[in-house]
């Protein structure tokens, strides 16, 4: 069971407490014991001093991303963090909901993950290159048929879970490409350059009536040259770029240009950026 399961059973049998008395008892228990609890091993000691019994489950074999498949529920799997956007709220007819979204990888593939609503919260607490651990995920189709892991209210994450193995996943670094070879390679393409030339910020109308935003630049290595796209939030994040800086790009597409037909890079909501001057 994890944490918050452990936590709503509690809860269940103990109506006069609240989560916040029970994750202050839960957060005791690992104090006191100099960090060597995890947390669910304190939460299983807090359960047991109000007489509650936490039954403890086999484990389940480990899953690696290119075993994932549609339709597959209760999904406990881990990746190191690539990419990560934050929470946004989006109409319902009954009332708002939320969703954020991340991009994870380990030694076999990658995964977009989404958090809806409560879980959406969960991502403001997620750094890029940290492993995370999800428990009760289910797996989805998207509209353009690539594979998702959904976590809704029965999901949990943990971050820098302690059985994790570091060898299981890549870091940016081990996924870096030559630019040559990214042109080549489709979607989730990492690659690092300097910025050779920049252009001035464009804005549009969208169909909506709502305005976006889009900047280009030209990203250089020993291999070869690359234009690259930035939309909307991402062109903010490159508000300090310049030229002869250095640029990570990490999950870039790879697309058409429509007026040649040249290849470029585009930076959307679920790629992440890193720039630093030149050494």
């Amino acid at each position: 069971m994890s944490t918050d399961e452990i936590v709503q059973h509690i809860l269940s049998h103990c109506p006069d407490l609240n989560r916040e008395e029970v994750m202050v008892a839960v957060e005791k228990k690992r104090t006191d014991s100099g960090g060597f609890l995890t947390e669910e091993a304190a939460a299983r000691l807090v359960a047991a001093e109000f007489g509650l019994k936490i039954k403890f489950e086999k484990p389940h074999p480990r899953i690696f991303i290119k075993q994932l498949v549609a339709g597959l529920n209760n999904v406990t799997i881990s990746g190191r963090v690539v990419a990560v956007n934050m929470p946004k709220e989006f109409p319902r007819p009954d009332r708002n909901g939320k969703i954020a979204r991340m991009l994870i990888v380990d030694k076999t593939g990658a995964i977009r993950v989404a958090l809806w609503d409560e879980k959406a919260e969960l991502a403001r607490n997620v750094q890029l290159r940290q492993i995370v651990k999800i428990f009760h995920g289910y797996v989805r189709q998207s509209r353009n048929r690539e594979l998702e892991l959904h976590l809704g209210q029965r999901s949990a994450m943990q971050i820098s879970p302690p059985d994790a193995n570091e060898s299981d996943f890549p870091s940016i670094r081990d996924l870096l490409q030559k630019i040559s070879q990214a042109l080549k390679a489709g979607n989730n393409v990492y690659v690092e350059g300097v910025i050779k030339t920049t252009y001035p910020i464009s804005t549009f109308q969208r169909k909506d009536g709502s305005q976006g935003k889009v900047m280009r630049l030209v990203l250089e290595d020993e291999t070869g040259k690359a234009p690259v796209v930035f939309w909307n939030e991402k062109v903010d994040e490159m508000a300090e770029a310049s030229v002869g800086m250095v640029a990570l790009l990490v999950n870039a597409k790879v697309r058409k240009n429509r007026q040649d037909e040249s290849l470029e890079l585009h930076i959307d909501n679920l790629s992440s950026v890193e720039t630093q001057h030149c050494p």
